[in-house]
This record gives C-alpha cells, structure tokens and sequence, in this order.
C-alpha cells in the first residue's frame, strides 16, 4: 500500500511538472507586447446584409453622432458555382451618412451618382470634410454637419486626393494624394487660402494620415518597409503596409510599431485618441500558405490599441473570431467605432462599438 501511494505521490509531481513546464513554453510563444483584452464586449449598431458595406465610422466631437460612407449599390457578378458576387470598389455607389451613436436616426448626408465617401469631422464638429468623385477624378470637398452647403474645397488633376483628417486647430486637412506609378504622398492644405504642401516624398506608398494631438507630427501606413508577401491565390506580390510617424519640424520619419516579433502583419488605418496618449489600428495576420511555399494566407484581421510610441500594444479583438477595420475613437476615450465582417463569404461590412477601457489599463 505505501508502494502504491509512493507511486501515486511520484506520478502527482510529474505530472505538475509537466504542466508548469507546458504553461511556461506556452508564455514563452505568446508575443508579450500584444496581450490580448479578454471580456471586450462588441455592440454592433448597423444590421445590413448582403449587397450592403458600411467603412470608416467616425464619432463627432460632442459624442452624439457617427458619420460613415455606405454602399447599397455594388457591383454584381456571377462566381463559377453560379452565386452573386457583390463587389465594393471604388467605382461602386457609396455615399456618406450619419447616425445616432446608439445606431438610430440614420439620414443620407450625399447623394451623387459618383462616389462621396471618406468623412471626417472638424474639432468643432461644426464641419465634414470628404472625398468626392467628379468626372472621374476625385477631389476634396466640405459640408456642413447636417450635409447642407456642400462645396469644393480643393482638386488636383494629376492625383486622386483621399482620407482628409482636419489639423487639431481646425486650419489645415490633412491628406493623401494618390498619383498612381508616381507613389502616393502626404500634403496639407490651409483652409484660409487653398495653399498646398507636400509632406513626404519618394518612390513609397504613404496613406491615412492623422495629426497627432498637438499637431507637431503625424501618422500614417507606408510600405517603407520594403516587405512584400504572395498571397494565396493572388499573382501579385501585395506590400505589407505598416504605420509610421512624421515630425513636421525636421522631416524625419520612423516605424512606429516594432517587428512583428515572428508574425508577419499588415497595419494600416491608425487614429490617434483625442488626449495624444493612445493610437488605434487594425491588422492583418497572414500564415504560411502549407500547400503552396513561399505564398501566405490571410489568417486574422484585428483592433489594437497601443501606447503613442508603439512600444505596447493590446489586441482588442483577439477573442472574436470576425473580421474588424476602420477604427476610430469614441468622443469620450473609452471606446472605438469599427466596421466588422462575419467572414460568411459575403463582403458585408457593419459598424460596431468596442468599449476598450480594459485595454487602456493595460497600457497605463
């Protein structure tokens, strides 16, 4: 008897053992600058389905509304299998609404048969500044909140002028211009006068770019990196982007997230929270492809949040097992509006709330 429980006693500890050497190789593998924020509680407030996309949510500043393009017109196409396809690219329908933040009251703000999309608030609130297409060139225009008196606010017939984010005084719009081969670049117009600056330069491109909080630097994602990744069932390399900063005094431009600590990621769409102290973003996650080498596949698409220099971060989203982008910050700090897809095979795009105090005190 005392044989047997001495074996029992032996077999005990092993198998303790073993599970603190498996707890701690498990803690070894997990990346410690991107924990995740277990217990998020995502609020979806739009309820489309197929044929329907809704893209880059953005709170007014007084917290009551979301102004966001939407799309119920998209390209339709027919698979081999004999299913509708929609597709929403550029050339489709989108125009920009606004809503309630609970989700309610939603009214059509544009309504051109040309594309109107990408809206953004002044710090006023008082003002939306947008991209609209004219004549198949797509230029900078504003409006009031309630979408009355809409004009044109600048146009470049080389470039396509994309994602205006006003300066936190309120005088410039911050933007991209896309000039095709030529790369895309950064430039800021002054509202007073319609003068035009270029920011960044270079065979790169640099897109979505937000003012930091006290308007010294800004940032963006670029494919400065130089890594480009062979998607699965794609025969085009596509650029790994990822999110950089500009100190508008010197020029100087450095990564803002570190490597990716052996995951390979796609960054883009930063925003900078309303204090300066956090920056939200989404990413791609792509794995080895196991039946094709050197190709990937798209693994992940997720929120986080990370501190003003990149060096913590916390996936928001880690635990919901939909695709998230677009993030943008709530009025108050404590949440992010999205847009998210069940990845049910159809592109359909909803708005949502994520409430991420959990992550912010992980990064405090």
């Amino acid at each position: 008897m005392a044989h047997a429980a001495g074996s029992l006693h032996r077999y005990g500890v092993a198998s303790l053992v073993l599970l603190i050497l498996l707890a701690l190789v498990v803690l070894a593998f997990r990346r410690p600058d991107a924990p995740s924020a277990a217990g998020v509680q995502i609020v979806p407030l739009t309820f489309d389905g197929p044929g329907i996309a809704n893209q880059f949510p953005q709170a007014s500043p007084d917290g009551r509304y979301i102004v966001f393009q939407r799309c119920d017109k998209p390209g339709v196409s027919q698979s081999a299998a004999g299913k509708t396809v929609f597709t929403f690219k550029e050339g489709s329908d989108w125009d920009v609404y606004r809503m309630r933040v609970d989700g309610t009251e939603r009214v059509r703000l544009t309504d051109s048969p040309e594309v109107e999309d990408e809206p953004t608030y002044s710090p006023d609130g008082r003002t939306i500044a947008y991209r609209a297409v004219r004549n198949g060139s797509s230029s900078l225009f504003l409006m009031d909140a309630d979408g009355q008196n809409k004009r044109p606010l600048i146009a470049d017939p080389n470039m396509d002028l994309k994602t205006p984010a006003f300066s936190p005084d309120g005088r410039q719009i911050l933007f991209y211009g896309d000039g095709g081969k030529a790369g895309s670049h950064l430039f800021t117009v002054d509202l007073a006068n319609r003068a035009m600056h270029q920011l960044t330069t270079g065979p790169f491109e640099d897109k979505h770019p937000q003012f930091l909080a006290e308007g010294a630097a800004v940032i963006f994602h670029s494919n400065r990196r130089g890594i480009e990744i062979s998607l699965k069932g794609e025969a085009k390399r596509t650029p790994a982007m990822s999110i950089f900063s500009l100190t508008l005094g010197t020029g100087q431009i450095r990564p803002l997230l570190p490597d990716g600590g052996g995951e390979l990621q796609d960054s883009r769409h930063s925003f900078v929270s309303r204090d300066g102290r956090f920056i939200v973003y989404h990413a791609q996650t792509f794995g080895a492809d196991p039946q094709h080498a050197g190709r990937y596949r798209r693994m992940r698409e997720d929120i986080y949040v990370t501190t003003r220099d990149g060096q913590r971060r916390v996936n928001v989203t880690e635990h919901d097992w939909r695709y998230f982008k677009h993030p943008s910050w709530s009025a108050d700090g404590r949440g992010i509006y999205c847009v998210f897809n069940d990845k049910r095979g159809e592109d359909v795009w909803n708005v949502a709330y994520i409430d991420v105090t959990a992550a912010l005190r992980q990064l405090m």
